[in-house]
């Protein structure tokens, strides 16, 4: 009996000495991991609500007019070859977009060339006509003066107002997509960036004039 007693004894005393060990283990796993996070790790990237990390420390863009005209942005993402056009904070929510597509280290998705133009926020004398905007769930988004959305499209919104008829201080925009390779649309003021097209890029002809 009394040898059965101290098995007992000795059974619990190493069962408990095992929970402290694992206590202690996990804590240790815990505070490891912790401070391999670097200083900026839990404040510079978030999910969103799509659960896409994004860069809290991203390029950002003026997003509030200025004397009634609003930029027209335009980026570009090197991992799925294409360009975005945008005004106001979709251009920011795109440019704090990270990606793991180049690598295990996250990395921006989208990057800022710059401004394609300014439109006018509102209807304003000559620049009354609308830049529709159209998308297509093949990923495509396609501006164009035109009311009438091309087939298989849906309509988005309006960019902005532009004006269909040369007017002073006013440049054409022009409109190209890819042909060749991955699809790809591209809106400049820039003719000598493509002129009338090429191999690769369809030149579709000037949509409007804008600032």
């Amino acid at each position: 009996m009394k040898i059965k007693n101290l098995f007992l004894a000795l059974f619990f005393v190493g069962a408990l000495a095992s929970c402290k060990k694992d206590e202690t283990l996990s804590t240790n796993v815990t505070s490891k991991s912790k401070a391999e996070l670097s200083s900026d790790s839990l404040t510079s990237f978030s999910p969103d609500s799509k659960g896409i990390r994004s860069n809290k420390l991203a390029v950002t863009v003026p997003v509030d007019p200025v004397s009634g005209l609003i930029n027209f942005y335009r980026l570009f993402s090197p991992f799925e070859q294409k360009h975005f056009f945008a005004t106001g904070q979709e251009a920011n929510i795109l440019l704090a977009q990270l990606t793991t597509a180049g690598g295990p280290a996250p990395m921006n998705n989208w990057l800022l060339e710059g401004t394609a133009c300014r439109l006018q926020q509102s209807p304003t004398g000559s620049f009354n006509a609308p830049l529709y905007r159209y998308y297509r769930n093949t990923g495509d988004h396609y501006y164009s003066n035109s009311p009438n959305p091309p087939l298989y499209y849906v309509f988005e919104g309006i960019a902005g107002y532009m004006s269909l008829t040369p007017v002073s201080g006013s440049t054409p925009l022009h409109s190209y997509f890819k042909r060749r390779g991955d699809f790809d649309r591209l809106y400049t003021k820039d003719f000598n960036e493509l002129g009338n097209g090429n191999s690769t890029w369809q030149y579709e002809g000037i949509i409007g004039y804008v600032l």
